[in-house]
């Protein structure tokens, strides 16, 4: 529903934001004529009460807030439809990231930003407020460069008392180093900490993390002590308020006051600190210039916090003395002034300690450690400074690596015979593996982790061979290159990318992606070049490439727009194929995903059109593979350089567990994958199905196969938060089954159907067997039954043109309606709903019912001796194969079984039998006679009903569906949208209106049937192909073709250009990508119908029972457990409604908590349809009146204003499409 509609009260006019807890909307308040910022809680963060809580806490910081600095509250609350929103002012500007990318940002524009922010942070935390998400996106600058402080969703206040397990949100550079550390204090300097990031970045570009090395260069005068002081580890060490920060920069940047503020600044704190502390006054200044800012890192307490999880408290506080002393004793920031020298430093003796029991002794804690000695700025450094504490440098660069020791000799490893499972462990990475790779001599691996190593290992000695730092942090990702001499690896903490020769360890190459947030990274052998992928706010400037020995940088590659996802090599090894996200409507912020291939030597893109890949996020396999495996909410096994997709694996659940990595095996026929719940997983190609599974003893990151594909290398990471200490991340050696005699059943049925043929060479037994039960027992023919019933058909046709001439013409009007079912071999009605017809009528077919009975329980009471005739026969030879491990030998016995099937008997008897009555509009003797459907005879004319609305905004969209074809002439079926509508012509051809129909579908002929589900429109045709296009995506259909002995009898709209097509045998298959995979036992279906990011639900034909299948999510799910007997279903976002055999219709979701609704009969009811704008429930009978049902949990402004009168203008219509504004319905 429209935001529009849940807040009347303001008019919406754009999207101006979106982030993790919701969007925000610029609006205007109708009332008071002004513009506001309306941020709203999205449905799905309002599901988990953690966010519930950040948000409302937001609210309330933000509330008690009021300053001219900060963005001001107006309301909040929460909609009718439970929606929680947030209204503040709205601000005329752009945010300081946006400022400082665009390069506006000067050293006055610097001070005068810096020092309202400074009066803003204050302010805040003056009344018990500390913000924790300073970043740059947060600060937000009106066109008069006035600054207002935003985002308050993790703020806290700082009189509760914080929780010990508490968790810590925020963005990794802009985070204070105490809060990365379990159970350590965190108040307002925090906040002091990311002020110190931000003007680093405001003045420089990039936050001290991103710079690396570089980190302080180009800072102006007068800012590197202020940002040194801001940036201390310890707290104690930092400015204690943020008005200090504001005197000392305004102070520090004034002209003239330079070579006195350094001295002000460091006697003022030196005499803060002594004498807090109770001793002598001492100073401890923050270093002027940072000699060396690459060693600046939050990466060490984020390392500390990795290993604190598991301890206990008292162990946890002995590793943080340790930890505080080295960094206390190192001051890891240091930032290069311009012109300024700094003073040696003196060394002050330090007071003498008190005695055991003194008054001074009882202050302390027995186990605070002494205090380090004092610093005067006349002193040298301490000589206990060389004796620190040393904490692991990750991103230290390795100045003298050493070669990888050679090999003894060139002996392949491998393993022995086995069961499947771990052979050997190499164990010595101190952090997560998240990559590994085989060379070709399957003896040497390549290992790289977050640890920042790569490491070489020797697997038939099981001896690290080489141990090199590339100085990137954590390493993520590497790329070995064909000629094996190089590796290139990369991390996301740093955005960096290095490479590494192999023969001697070192580092030949090295570069800093300058985006944002890297993504991917891609070396393309053939032009020597790196392309990377990123993203940003503006989602432009995605695209990067590097020529490492050319140029130690990216550049951007011009013309590229849009999110990217995933990177892959093409085989030719000069193509670099791209998955991303492409804004394709910027108005509702539409997205659509785009795969493109961009040529590294000539710089061309090739748009690839009509793949359903869908979004990929990973490539699995080789670099430069044809056929691969992908990673996306549905894993795909594609082809390239065409994407074409081969296979589509069971979609990933939202919940989990995730793919993490993945390869092909046995000869491409299987695909050997590792999950989150520590499995590996093998699936057969060819069908999806799951064929093999073990667990390991932790999550699989990353797997190398060996050639002969019997063994692997496993890179692991730890399993949860009691499973993180030091040298616990190993890479395991394992055992692989023999692939051979693996198969799925689709497989395995299809070799099983070839051998049929030959049944006497390929088992003469089962051959033998099956001649003599087709002598004595004979199984039942199809045909004979068919026959028997186009006879029935006929008889009762005769009968009823006999007794028409005698009738009323109300009788005559029954009796026509009545032949021209029976022509067209439409379902009966169910027998519960006959009363209504006129009573010659009543009686003509209650005959007419009983004559089929009789029909079909001869013809099944014939099957059911022959089938147990067989069964006696054949079923001891099926339980000994089975016994015997024999799968091929025992479904070839039940293959024959099947002929004796009482299949035939169930599907004939749901055509047109009492005690099986469908409302499906599909042909009901398809499953009888095996033909394709037929496309309806009856035609009609269409109209268009607009609808009203209790104070309604009328005409907001032009009526376009409400605009029939003038020369639209005669229709046999219809189908449509909120605002679009197709029709189905007799002549198989397809017209359409409203908007999107423009696309040109002109090559979709002869269609038979078509389903349409709000953007997505599929249609039959009748050569059995099947068309499936989006009207907001400018694709051409997508055409999908039946294999084998396939019958396609009904097509699906799905999400997107997707859905499925119903066969003759029962089964489901998919057209694009509908999202996740049906169960397999539904049998044939009556209903299908999709749930927009939910899944699918589907009404079995058998029983009546809806069959759901992929996101579990409330309250549309779970259903009641006691539906059955259903004839047709409408569901919702937020509810759903079931139609009953007998007219009972059933609510759920928000209408079974809804006191208004009422459980309500139908009488001869045979459809509920959808009302794509939610307001009613319409009812379709079988006479062809409608009543339309309200729905309760609507509004009263929102609610239909006359019922009446659309259920009089739709009497006698066949079909209906329910849009937003309008109804359009097909009368005969």
């Amino acid at each position: 529903m429209e935001l529009a509609q849940l807040m009347p009260q303001y008019e919406m006019h754009e999207i101006v934001g979106i982030g993790g807890m919701g969007a925000v909307y610029k609006a205007r308040q109708i009332a008071l004529d002004r513009w506001a910022a309306i941020k709203v809680l999205p449905s799905a963060a309002a599901q988990n009460p953690e966010d519930v809580q950040r948000f409302i806490k937001e609210a309330r910081a933000m509330a008690k807030l009021v300053h001219p600095h900060i963005v001001a509250v107006f309301d909040f609350g929460q909609t009718y439809m439970h929606h929680l929103f947030l209204v503040m002012e709205f601000v005329e500007g752009c945010d300081l990231h946006h400022r400082t990318r665009k390069g506006e940002i000067t050293k006055e524009r610097a001070r005068e930003v810096i020092a309202q922010l400074c009066d803003a942070l204050q302010f805040a935390h003056d009344r018990g407020v500390a913000h924790r998400d300073i970043k740059p996106a947060n600060i937000l600058i009106t066109d008069d460069w006035k600054v207002k402080v935003a985002d308050f969703g993790l703020a806290r206040d700082l009189s509760a008392q914080a929780h010990p397990d508490e968790v810590e949100y925020g963005t990794p550079d802009y985070t204070a180093p105490e809060r990365l550390i379990i159970g350590a204090k965190v108040d307002h300097r925090a906040d002091i900490y990311s002020l110190g990031v931000v003007i680093h970045e405001m003045l420089t570009g990039k936050t001290p993390t991103a710079a690396g090395k570089d980190a302080g260069k180009g800072l102006p005068e007068g800012f590197a002590s202020v940002i040194s002081k801001c940036l201390m580890s310890d707290p104690e060490e930092r400015y204690q308020k943020a008005s200090e920060v504001k005197v000392a920069l305004l102070t520090a940047t004034a002209e003239g006051n330079r070579s006195d503020t350094k001295t002000a600044d460091a006697s003022s704190t030196s005499t803060k600190h002594a004498t807090k502390r109770g001793a002598a006054p001492t100073a401890h200044p923050a270093p002027d210039s940072l000699e060396d800012y690459s060693t600046y890192r939050p990466s060490p307490f984020a390392s500390v916090k990795r290993f604190l999880g598991p301890l206990g408290w008292a162990a946890a506080c002995v590793v943080l003395v340790v930890v505080f002393a080295g960094v206390l004793l190192k001051d890891k920031v240091s930032v290069e002034e311009p012109k300024s020298t700094p003073e040696p430093a003196k060394v002050v003796e330090a007071p003498p300690a008190p005695e055991p029991g003194s008054a001074e002794a009882e202050k302390k804690p027995a186990s605070e450690p002494p205090p380090a000695p004092a610093v005067t700025p006349d002193a040298p450094a301490p000589a206990m400074a060389t004796a620190k504490p040393t904490l692991p440098e990750l991103s230290k660069r390795v100045t003298a690596p050493a070669p990888p020791q050679p090999l003894p000799d060139s002996t392949p490893y491998s393993v022995p015979e086995g069961e499947p499972g771990e052979v050997a462990k190499l164990a010595g990475h101190k952090l997560p593996v998240y990559a590994v790779s085989l060379l070709s001599d399957q003896r040497r691996v390549l290992s790289a982790s977050s640890d920042g190593t790569l490491r070489m290992w020797d697997l038939v000695t099981q001896k690290e061979m080489m141990n090199v730092n590339a100085g990137v942090d954590q390493l993520t990702r590497m790329q070995v290159t064909p000629d094996e001499k190089q590796v290139m690896v990369y991390g996301f903490r740093l955005d960096k990318a290095a490479f590494i020769d192999l023969g001697t360890g070192a580092v030949t190459h090295s570069a800093q992606f300058p985006n944002e947030q890297l993504l991917s990274m891609v070396y393309v052998p053939e032009t020597k070049t790196v392309v990377a992928c990123g993203t940003n706010a503006d989602e432009t400037d995605n695209l990067w490439v590097w020529k490492p020995g050319q140029d130690e940088k990216f550049t951007r590659v011009e013309g590229f727009k849009g999110r990217p996802y995933g990177l892959g090599l093409m085989p030719d090894g000069r193509e670099v194929g791209i998955n991303a996200s492409e804004l394709t409507d910027v108005e509702k912020k539409r997205y659509n995903s785009a795969t493109t291939r961009y040529a590294t030597d000539t710089g061309v893109m090739t748009r690839i059109e009509g793949r359903a890949v869908n979004y990929i996020t990973r490539f699995f396999g080789k670099p430069g593979d044809a056929k691969i495996l992908t990673a996306g909410s549905t894993p795909k096994v594609i082809t390239l350089p065409d994407f074409q997709v081969l296979a589509t694996l069971p979609a990933v659940p939202k919940e989990g567990p995730f793919l993490l990595s993945g390869a092909l095996v046995d000869g491409e026929r299987l695909a050997l994958t590792s999950w989150s719940d520590n499995t590996l997983r093998a699936f057969e190609v060819a069908s999806g199905e799951e064929v093999w599974r073990q667990a390991t003893p932790a999550p699989v990151t990353d797997l190398a196969v060996s050639k002969g594909h019997d063994w692997a290398v496993l890179s692991t990471r730890y399993k949860d938060g009691k499973n993180q200490g030091e040298g616990e991340f190993d890479l395991l050696v394992w055992r692989l089954p023999k692939w051979s005699g693996f198969q799925g059943d689709k497989a395995l049925q299809v070799t099983v159907n070839a051998q049929m043929a030959e049944l006497e060479k390929h088992d003469a037994e089962l051959a033998d067997l099956r001649r003599k039960l087709r002598e004595h027992s004979p199984p039942p023919v199809k045909a004979d039954l068919v026959a028997e019933h186009q006879k029935l058909d006929t008889m009762y046709i005769t009968a009823l043109k006999r007794d028409y001439p005698r009738l009323s013409p109300t009788e005559q009007q029954a009796y026509r309606a009545e032949i021209e079912m029976i022509t067209q071999k439409s379902p009966l009605p169910d027998a519960g709903n006959d009363f209504t017809l006129v009573p010659p009528l009543q009686k003509m077919r209650g005959i007419y019912r009983k004559q089929l009975d009789t029909l079909q329980s001869t013809h099944e009471a014939a099957v059911k001796v022959a089938r147990e005739s067989a069964e006696k026969l054949l079923k001891p030879l099926e339980e000994k194969r089975s016994s015997a491990g024999d799968r091929a030998g025992a479904l070839r016995v039940k293959t024959v079984l099947q002929e004796w099937s009482d299949e035939a008997v169930n599907n004939g008897g749901q055509a047109t039998s009492a005690s099986a009555p469908s409302a499906s509009p599909a042909p009901a003797k398809t499953d009888l006679t095996s033909t394709p459907t037929k496309r309806p005879v009856q035609a009609g004319s269409v109209i268009a009903i607009q609808r009203k609305q209790v104070n309604s905004i009328s005409n907001m969209f032009p009526p376009h569906m409400g605009l029939i074809p003038k020369d639209l002439g005669q229709v046999v079926a219809i189908a449509g949208g909120s605002r679009h509508a197709y029709a189905l012509l007799p002549d198989g051809e397809i017209r359409g209106w409203g908007p999107g129909t423009e696309l040109d579908v002109s090559a979709i002929k002869d269609v038979v049937q078509m389903d349409c589900n709000g953007d997505c429109t599929v249609a039959l045709m009748s050569n059995g192909k099947a068309a499936a296009w989006d009207i907001t995506s400018s694709e051409a259909p997508k055409i999908w073709s039946p294999t084998g002995s396939q019958v396609p009898v009904r097509v699906h709209a799905g999400p997107g250009s997707s859905g499925f097509v119903s066969l003759s045998d029962g089964s489901l298959v998919p057209m694009g990508d509908p999202g996740s995979t049906p169960p397999g036992d539904m049998g044939q279906i009556r209903q299908l119908i999709t749930l927009p990011s939910l899944g699918w639900c589907a009404l079995r034909g058998r029983d009546g029972t809806p069959a759901y299948w992929g996101e579990n999510k409330a309250p549309v799910i779970p259903m009641p457990g006691d539906l059955r007997d259903l004839i047709s279903l409408s569901i919702g976002g937020e509810y759903g409604v079931a139609l009953q055999r007998d007219g009972t219709m059933t609510g759920w979701g928000q209408l079974a908590n809804d006191q208004r609704y009422r459980i309500r009969k139908f009488t001869a009811a045979t459809k509920v349809y959808h009302d794509y704008a939610g307001r009613v429930f319409p009812v379709h009978r079988s006479d062809h009146s409608w009543e339309l049902a309200t729905n309760p949990s609507v509004p009263e402004y929102e609610a239909e204003d006359n019922v009446g009168l659309l259920e009089g203008r739709l009497r006698g219509a066949i079909d209906a499409v329910f849009g937003d504004d309008f109804v359009v319905a097909l009368r005969p």
